[in-house]
């Protein structure tokens, strides 16, 4: 019988900021694997090869080749036989609230990015492998050696984000007036907030706020405040022992049933069969 994939993860921050993953195919086994979550993502080929899907796009990845993958995007990956694959992946929450401002440019708004030869490309490259080595071993300070490096890969992927993002014409010139409101929803997303109530604290009428999220992101300011509930609720899901009932009230739905609904509609499943999933991971 051929061998199924085999996947080791470790919590690499005490905030579970951070979570790295090490996905590994044996004889000839071809895998293909579903993946959802809020978390940002960074995938590393350290061996072999394998086919990626994020909803339309389509990757070839091979050999120390790395993908960025944002945060409300589920993906679909095909291993070849022998490849050996790390997932890093960093909480957009913890993210928004220590940088905020690669939020605020779009850069994180960004589907999926192959990372491209250049310095951060080898920086990259070469922090991935020593956290790879350090993974391996079971001990304190080897897991704060990979603490470390995964500040260090969260700097150096924001550099290469902030540079080689093209946010749309449109949004460049729509990005200031954004700022405030992006920062007004990240800390006030627990509180009710209608689009009027919104308009009314930046000053603005609320047909120009919709225009502003239209032009910039492509979305309704609801998407965007429903989206950013849900990956704090994902969060809570993962690493807090909190009722549904709970979640919802913290993330500031206005009901439980709207936050089951929410998560079905966003992830296609609800939020009992999500946390199953996990625990089960």
């Amino acid at each position: 019988m051929k061998d199924q994939p085999v996947t080791i993860q470790k919590n690499v921050s005490r905030n579970s900021a951070f979570q790295l993953e090490k996905r590994r195919c044996q004889n000839g086994w071809k895998g293909k694997e579903n993946e959802w979550g809020t978390s940002i993502k960074l995938l590393f080929i350290q061996r072999g090869s394998a086919s990626l899907q994020v909803q339309s796009s389509k990757f070839e990845l091979v050999e120390n080749e790395l993908l960025y993958i944002e945060s409300s995007r589920s993906f679909r990956l095909a291993y070849e036989a022998d490849t050996i694959v790390w997932i890093l992946k960093i909480s957009s929450v913890w993210l928004y609230s220590v940088m905020p401002d690669l939020y605020d440019t779009g850069a994180l708004l960004m589907p999926s990015m192959r990372i491209e030869r250049g310095k951060e490309k080898d920086d990259l490259d070469r922090l991935m492998q020593e956290s790879a080595r350090l993974f391996e071993y079971d001990d304190e300070i080897a897991d704060i050696g990979i603490n470390g490096l995964m500040f260090l890969i969260v700097y150096r992927l924001a550099l290469y984000l902030s540079r080689h993002s093209e946010p749309k014409q449109s949004a460049r010139t729509v990005q200031d007036p954004l700022k405030g409101v992006i920062r007004y929803l990240h800390a006030n997303y627990t509180k009710p907030i209608t689009l009027q109530e919104l308009a009314d604290e930046m000053r603005c009428t609320p047909q120009y706020i919709s225009k502003l999220f239209q032009q910039g992101y492509g979305m309704t300011y609801k998407t965007y405040l429903t989206k950013l509930r849900l990956e704090q609720a994902v969060y809570e899901i993962e690493h807090t022992t909190k009722s549904h009932a709970e979640i919802s009230m913290d993330c500031g739905f206005p009901s439980q049933h709207a936050f089951i609904q929410a998560f079905k509609r966003h992830y296609e499943m609800t939020p009992g069969k999500y946390a199953e999933m996990k625990k089960d991971s």
